[in-house]
């Protein structure tokens, strides 16, 4: 296998989501043009810590980092999805959900029992992980597509 991994399509149902560290707080400054997505560290007076950027700051940025079990024909597999994607499958922003969390645990669970059992058309990276000297495939997911269902059926009907 090689570094970047490898691409496959695949569609498939969302069955699950582990949603309890769905989301994370992160430093959101842009540094070179780049936003820095690391982890921030509470200081407990109300401000913030990024280790990579070294700073103090009064605000963070709410990610999604999701861990989606999803159910193809053949098999069901544990992917990650990032934010944009994570965004599209679960149809709020980061923001929304973060204040939810905080805020309002009826509607945060409501955001994720109102995405399952969609069904989506998925580009996925698969990748070799070494964890605790265990090999294993991590799989993420690149993009995430409504389900064309013409073109769906006819690739259905041509493999019959």
């Amino acid at each position: 296998g090689n570094d970047r991994g490898e691409y496959y399509s695949t569609t498939a149902t969302i069955t699950f989501f582990s949603k309890d560290k769905a989301l994370y707080k992160a430093c959101g400054e842009e540094v070179d043009g780049k936003v820095c997505n690391k982890k921030v560290v509470e200081n407990g007076d109300g401000t913030y810590r990024c280790e990579k950027c070294a700073r103090d700051k009064s605000t963070f940025k709410w990610r999604i980092m999701l861990q989606i079990n999803m159910a193809d024909a053949t098999d069901n597999t544990w992917a990650s999805c990032f934010q944009e994607t994570a965004e599209q499958i679960l149809g709020v922003k980061s923001d929304d959900l973060g204040y939810w969390l905080e805020t309002d645990e009826e509607k945060y669970n409501a955001v994720f029992q109102e995405a399952t059992f969609k069904t989506y058309s998925f580009r996925m990276r698969v990748k070799e992980d070494n964890y605790n000297d265990e090999s294993r495939l991590k799989h993420t997911v690149v993009q995430v597509d409504d389900i064309q269902w013409n073109d769906y059926c006819k690739k259905l009907i041509s493999e019959i």
